[in-house]
């Protein structure tokens, strides 16, 4: 057995040694510049983007092209959504047609295992082992290694399809807050709640007490959009939500990790029965508007822009519903979680890698298009695509200038000077690979602009970090294609179902005594049981040690 076991051991390094990766000649070692000796064209096929005027003449393509070496060409669809479906028709036809290099918002470890199937595009692991120079570098301020990161996009047969993104957010990870009216409070002599209750209590108050002053019952203690209300992030349910039971939407739709390590979806707990409970309690007493179940973003900013304030409380951000220089932007206040039955945590949308970049089988130079992908990781591009050209759309912070999160003890990295959401030539507006850690997206000068409401945000930051759990946060599931099949297949009803009755419930259209039984073997008869084996099963799979 000893000879057997040492004969196959031999075979298996003299197979390495036949296997060791040829690297491309005509390119330079990792971290040498420029990436081509000679010059290689590589077409690129993406989706058109509001933010870039013109890819082809972009600042941040000629530079790629220069410090690379490459001459990059575009194949251009309408969105994301056409760009998958006439590259799934190639796929199944001829995919000659295919661009040398797919580049998206993210592209699914399913929809890329479909391409792969059917010899589209390539696997990326040699690559990812000998040319990952960039990713290494911009990875090593995260907290986790390359190989951490790939964890989460390497598909069930062992694959890694694409070139991933990776971007620590703590703006992104607790983006789930109510905003309330501080002049509101001040006027009525009341504190800042930090319990269920003594929300309730200021919302009291609000309804009764004529906190605007004009003399008329004509205050609206909470209201959000119909969006706003659930089943989405920044909703209503995932702030008051967590009083009540773990919820997070982003991370995993509302599923979470009980202690024995089963996952269960909330909209199916007895938590999730009484934060319903709750807030149909809320609707009742006119302390939240039945106009959340129908209003619009829209028809909201025109009720909460009138002269006179009527809106206590709201979720999201006041930003979405009030002018770009009202006043009334800073002067409401970001509400600290509050303290429930469930206890006082906040939930977290874990910061998680994923693929937004492949090479097909047409092309011919892949190492090539490969090292494009590990350069837009690299600290300079992963800064451009966000920030522009320094010195024209951002510049170093001057002596004295603090950064937006200094409550934390981030320290300023950059000023923006180009605003973010406008068209422009000089950046990529984050299409494609690229990697930052925590301390870009908190790095940046502190605003000048009084109405801006992320610094007010950004001062109650802390809170929410402290008191984040991460332990019940799932994140990415890398699924194998039965799993996908009855994700596919299951989850879409099932959340339509369960936000419908959503607003039924707090509307008391539907009774949380009467019906909340037949709601439970409704979501049974749609296939929860089915839905939560297949995530149950990738979970465990991916987290085996």
């Amino acid at each position: 057995m000893k000879r057997f076991l040492a004969l196959i051991l031999c075979l298996c390094m003299m197979s390495g040694a036949c296997l060791a990766f040829a690297a491309d000649e005509n390119l330079n070692e990792p971290g040498t510049e420029p990436i081509c000796k000679e010059t290689v064209k590589l077409t690129i096929g993406l989706a058109m983007n509001a933010y870039v005027t013109d890819f082809e003449t972009n600042y941040m393509t000629t530079e790629l092209e220069r410090i690379g070496n490459y001459d990059l060409d575009f194949v251009f669809f309408a969105d994301q959504n056409e760009m998958t479906q006439k590259i799934n028709m190639m796929v199944m036809g001829d995919t000659e047609d295919l661009p040398d290099i797919i580049m998206g918002g993210t592209f699914s470890i399913s929809q890329m295992m479909q391409w792969a199937e059917a010899d589209a595009i390539i696997p990326l692991n040699e690559y990812y082992q000998n040319c990952a120079y960039y990713t290494r570098d911009s990875m090593s301020n995260t907290g986790l290694t390359v190989e951490d990161a790939l964890k989460y996009v390497t598909a069930p047969d062992g694959n890694v399809y694409g070139v991933y993104r990776f971007n620590q957010s703590l703006l992104n990870e607790h983006e789930e807050r109510l905003f309330i009216y501080k002049p509101w409070l001040d006027a009525l002599n009341l504190e800042v709640p930090t319990t269920y209750e003594e929300f309730c209590q200021v919302l009291v108050a609000f309804r009764d007490q004529d906190p605007n002053g004009n003399g008329v019952q004509d205050e609206i203690p909470l209201i959000v959009d119909r969006d706003a209300l659930a089943f989405r992030s920044r909703s209503l349910a995932n702030t008051l939500m967590n009083c009540f039971v773990y919820t997070n939407y982003t991370s995993n739709r509302y599923f979470t990790i009980l202690p024995d390590g089963k996952l269960t979806a909330a909209y199916a707990s007895d938590g999730w029965r009484e934060g319903l409970r709750a807030l149909n309690a809320l609707m009742k007493e006119g302390l939240m508007s039945e106009l959340s179940l129908s209003l619009d973003k829209s028809q909201l900013k025109v009720l909460m822009s009138e002269e006179t304030t009527k809106v206590g409380v709201t979720s999201g951000t006041v930003s979405d519903y009030l002018g770009a220089t009202d006043a009334r932007r800073t002067e409401y206040y970001v509400l600290p979680q509050l303290e429930g039955p469930a206890g006082r945590y906040t939930s977290v949308n874990l910061s998680m890698p994923a693929a937004a970049m492949v090479i097909t089988t047409n092309c011919k130079t892949p190492e090539a298009a490969f090292r494009l992908g590990d350069l837009l990781c690299s600290r300079y591009f992963s800064v451009m695509t966000r920030w522009g050209q320094e010195g024209v759309d951002w510049v170093k912070p001057e002596e004295g200038e603090t950064s937006m999160f200094a409550s934390m003890g981030y320290e300023p990295i950059l000023k923006a000077i180009t605003p973010w959401n406008i068209e422009q030539n000089q950046w990529w507006a984050q299409v494609g690979p690229f990697i930052r850690d925590y301390s870009y997206g908190v790095g940046m000068v502190a605003a000048v602009n009084p109405y801006d409401t992320q610094l007010a945000i950004a001062e109650t930051m802390q809170e929410f970090v402290d008191l984040e759990d991460r332990s019940k946060a799932i994140g990415t599931l890398v699924y194998t294609g039965e799993e996908q099949e009855v994700i596919d297949q299951y989850e879409n009803a099932l959340l339509g179902y369960a936000k419908e009755c959503f607003s039924l419930f707090i509307n008391g259209d539907m009774s949380l005594d009467d019906d909340w039984d037949s709601y439970l073997s409704m979501l049974q008869q749609m296939g929860l049981e089915e839905l939560t084996a297949a995530k149950q099963t990738a979970f465990d799979r991916m987290n085996q040690h």
